[in-house]
């Protein structure tokens, strides 16, 4: 029998969406140029709408917005979520999409499209609207908010399907906005790398990496171990904790050595950099600096992230792409994200201490962290974004029966 909740399956094409233009590498977090890289090659995806959030007349609208909200006494912020602006994004690629498919990298549809039933609507997300308030700090006005959520909620409700990056983002889709469950999908990410990066890159590193191990070849079993941190949030992402552990192990005698990809010493605060055994490289571009990029991370040998709230955390997948070993957070939907056979998961209320004993293993128990690398390097092709393409490709054709 006919849901009449629920659109009919698209006999069109399948376009994917976001706020930005998922054709563009520049897009934010470059998730969306990612799935829709793969999801061409797999004939899973037609095309990217190639939303232009970014125009003069958006930022103009978005400052008169918050100036009226405050004028009226209400908290400023939320102007992505509305309907003026979610209409006009769309307005474009409206006749486009109609008896198509369409995935959403964001947690709202203009309401036009909601009511649209020769669309039908997925979601792709990392986080719902209530996960980023309640663990994020977005902070929006509580009438908006309200107001934010029941759109929300009706857009879930009524769609296709919703596939999150995590059972974390699954549960609040189920639990918070009441949706079916089974109309939520786990469709864990992969490493925002495509294959061809990946395989120039095994080019580029013939001289100097073993093509067995992915280890370089210049490096003995006996060396200090390297880690490296890429991000640009010191506390949320926890590289604040990591150097004060860091700083704690080799005061114990621990040899480990820590790379810092995307900041500065001038980025933290100053008891945090002199911390022996650091190496800031600061900004290097993955799209203009790509080899270089590559080699930096891969040269070492533990990828570590200790946000203190995380919804994926893809950098994770990256490290396991490049043969690393993982020390990642055990929050949000990260743990989704990371295989005991390559990872250690530390708490985001552990301490400094706690963390540096962690880091102390990493030179009295060698043999437990080369299983792991050698663990990554067996993954590193599975955590690219081909399985999880693949998936959205055969929940597509479940839901057209």
């Amino acid at each position: 029998m006919t849901d009449p909740t629920r659109p009919p399956p698209s006999t069109g094409r399948t376009y994917l969406t976001v706020v930005g233009d998922p054709n563009d590498p520049a897009v934010w977090s470059s998730t969306p140029y990612h799935v829709l890289a793969e999801g061409r090659w797999q004939g899973v995806f037609e095309a990217g709408l190639p939303l232009q959030p970014a125009s003069r007349a958006f930022a103009a609208r978005r400052v008169a917005w918050n100036l009226v909200r405050v004028a009226r006494g209400r908290r400023p912020g939320g102007f992505q979520f509305s309907p003026w602006f979610l209409e006009r994004l769309w307005s474009a690629e409206r006749d486009r999409v109609r008896g198509g498919r369409v995935v959403n990298h964001f947690q709202l549809y203009p309401p036009s499209v909601v009511a649209d039933r020769s669309v039908e609507r997925w979601y792709y997300l990392d986080a719902t609207v209530r996960l980023l308030m309640d663990h994020y700090g977005d902070d929006l006005e509580p009438r908006w908010a309200a107001d934010v959520l029941r759109r929300e909620r009706d857009g879930y409700q009524s769609a296709a399907g919703v596939m999150t990056m995590s059972r974390f983002a699954a549960d609040s889709v189920v639990r918070d906005y009441g949706v079916d469950p089974a109309r939520v999908h786990v469709v864990v990410p992969g490493a925002n790398l495509t294959a061809e990066v990946v395989d120039a890159f095994d080019r580029e590193a013939v001289g100097w990496r073993d093509p067995a191990t992915g280890r370089p070849a210049d490096r003995s079993p006996g060396d200090p171990p390297r880690l490296v941190f890429v991000g640009r949030a010191v506390v949320r992402k926890g590289l604040d904790r990591l150097l004060r552990a860091l700083r704690i192990a080799r005061g114990r005698g621990g040899r480990a050595t820590l790379r810092v990809i995307g900041l500065s010493a001038a980025d933290v605060t100053a008891d945090l950099r002199d911390v022996p055994g650091v190496e800031w490289v600061g900004l290097v571009s993955r799209r203009t600096d790509t080899m270089r990029f590559c080699r930096l991370v891969a040269e070492c040998d533990v990828g570590c992230l200790l946000s203190r709230q995380e919804m994926a955390g893809i950098s994770l997948l990256e490290f396991i792409a490049f043969g690393l070993a993982v020390i990642g957070p055990r929050t949000g939907g990260s743990p989704d994200l990371m295989s005991p056979a390559s990872s250690v998961m530390v708490a985001p209320e552990a301490t400094d201490e706690e963390l540096a004993a962690v880091l102390q293993t990493l030179d009295s128990d060698r043999p437990a962290w080369a299983a792991r690398r050698a663990a990554a390097w067996a993954a590193r092709r599975d955590v690219l974004w081909g399985p999880a393409v693949r998936r959205m490709g055969e929940l597509f054709a479940a839901a057209a029966g």
